[in-house]
């Protein structure tokens, strides 16, 4: 099941308001004290241009002139080593950040949980559980958040429930949900156009979720069907496969038909998410291939596929699978611990997975503030944090934590000043510049500098948004040649989507290459 979680991982990469601001830090290219110049401000070399100054002019103005998009770019180059501003443009301007808003996020998380933070599941009953395994009540799984709770490890978690002896249950699987706020509010925090989408990278956050609350199919065309159980089969005789099994919540109509095209689409027919979800499979397929939907209820859709997975594993549940409020007076039976959250803000910043950081915000909330986590007990957690390091209350913006949404607002001197904040913070900087992407490995910048070795420096966090406007942005941490760390943000907003603002926005992207590439090489 690992490249169901793969590719969804790289698909969902597709894409009360709290106010903050400038450090006192402030990055600007202002004097320097150095032992060269101990006499006055005025006097002191360090007022002199940044040595890649020039070169940055000469890469970014023709190119954004010649397209008429200058006050579209904003873009801060600083030398982190030197403490020395290379190259500004608009650098205080703000722009909608796109998902480099994670980086701020991912920062906040791994201060106030710390590095090795885990999310837990626990699986806990009511009643009793005789010595021959069998529960005469109601067995529960009470969500913790877990962004990562995906196939394998609610596979593990069913046979570790195994192990503790649990056989049959007389009563129901109850699903606890109470950790964060209820579902449907928490789709209040997103635009009209977004919200109304159920595209996976758009999926619901939910306190018990699984593979980010998505539905997972795999087509497979040119497979003979041999066992009845582990595939849906349609008319036309095309297996498709649930991730990671068959169960009654998900009902599907195999109406694909095999044919030269790859026209495949999984249609939801129903919105009634308390018995089933139901979806149309339609058009035609010729190869193997993954189709995936976001789900209307993931805490049934988890209880439910825990439930297949319990019986696949041998343990009968005479009962259903329902939503239950939290029960003070039950037992426990077994604690699933996630993998730390260094490693999980690893996925969420490499692939840009929005579900993810989401639910790693609404869970710095309930820890600080207490259950339910909600969007508003986050954003004061990262407010915190950032005044931690020095920003003030100011006139940037943030609506949520992952970036997918248009209330975010932010400059490139915003994110830069969090980077070099960062780096002065070894408690979380190594697992922080670790989580972000790098060139041709899985990530957001595998297709970057082609196949050039020496940009394997860049780290990076990348984001894109194209609803009302086409944005691009990307910040990080490039190591120069000549030893030099080096940041950088740059964010265009271009604010149409005509065919002339698409090729603007395609000069924007080739643009931050070029830039990139100057960085990393820059050797005196």
């Amino acid at each position: 099941m690992k490249k169901f979680t793969l590719a969804l991982l790289f698909l969902l990469s597709l894409l009360p308001v709290v106010t903050f601001a400038k450090s006192k830090n402030q990055i600007k290219n202002k004097c320097i004290p150095c032992k060269a110049c101990p006499a006055t401000p005025q006097n002191c070399p360090a007022l002199a241009l940044h040595p890649l100054n020039n070169r940055a002019q000469s890469i970014v103005l023709p190119a954004l002139s010649s397209a008429k998009i200058t006050s579209a770019v904003g873009i801060v180059l600083y030398d982190l080593s030197s403490n020395q501003e290379i190259y500004t443009l608009n650098p205080d301007k703000l722009f909608i950040p796109a998902s480099i808003s994670k980086m701020f996020t991912s920062a906040a998380a791994l201060k106030n949980l710390g590095v090795s933070y885990s999310f837990k599941t626990e699986i806990k009953y009511k009643g009793e559980l005789q010595s021959n395994g069998k529960l005469d009540g109601d067995l529960y799984i009470i969500g913790g958040g877990d962004p990562f709770l995906v196939s394998e490890k609610l596979e593990r978690l069913s046979a570790n429930i195994y192990y503790q002896g649990l056989r049959k249950v007389e009563g129901d699987l109850c699903v606890d949900n109470s950790f964060f706020q209820d579902v449907a509010k928490l789709r209040d925090n997103f635009e009209t156009e977004i919200a109304k989408e159920d595209n996976p990278y758009n999926a619901q956050n939910s306190a018990l979720s699984f593979n980010f609350n998505s539905l997972g199919i795999y087509i497979s065309p040119l497979t003979k069907v041999t066992n009845a159980h582990s595939s849906i089969v349609g008319e036309n005789e095309i297996p498709i496969y649930i991730d990671p099994i068959e169960n009654s919540y998900i009902k599907i109509h195999n109406n694909l038909r095999l044919g030269a095209g790859t026209s495949a689409t999984l249609l939801r027919l129903n919105k009634n998410n308390n018995t089933a979800e139901e979806f149309s499979l339609q058009g035609e397929s010729s190869s193997p291939s993954f189709l995936y939907k976001s789900v209307n209820n993931p805490a049934l859709y988890a209880g439910h596929m825990l439930k297949a997975l319990l019986q696949k594993n041998n343990i009968t549940i005479s009962g259903e699978v329902k939503e239950c409020p939290p029960e003070k007076n039950l037992t426990s039976l077994f604690t699933h611990a996630s993998d730390s959250l260094a490693e999980l803000v690893t996925l969420t910043n490499r692939f840009s997975n929005n579900f993810m950081c989401e639910q790693i915000l609404l869970t710095m909330g309930a820890h600080r503030f207490g259950a339910p986590g909600t969007p508003d007990k986050g954003l004061m957690v990262l407010g915190e944090y950032l005044k931690s390091i020095n920003f003030k209350k100011r006139d940037y913006i943030f609506k949520n934590g992952s970036g997918l949404t248009y209330g975010n607002q932010l400059s490139a001197r915003h994110a830069v000043e969090l980077l070099n904040a960062i780096h002065n913070d070894y408690t979380i900087y190594p697992e922080f510049l670790y989580s972000l992407a790098r060139p041709h490995i899985a990530g957001t910048l595998n297709k970057w500098f082609n196949n050039d070795s020496e940009m394997e420096v860049v780290r990076a966090k990348t984001g894109s948004l194209s609803h009302r406007l086409l944005v691009h942005s990307i910040a990080g941490i490039v190591a120069a040649k000549n030893g030099h760390l080096l940041a950088f943000a740059m964010i265009t907003n271009i604010p149409s989507a005509s065919k002339e603002a698409y090729k603007s926005y395609a000069l924007a992207r080739l643009l931050e290459e070029k830039i990139l590439i100057m960085l990393a090489k820059w050797e005196n």
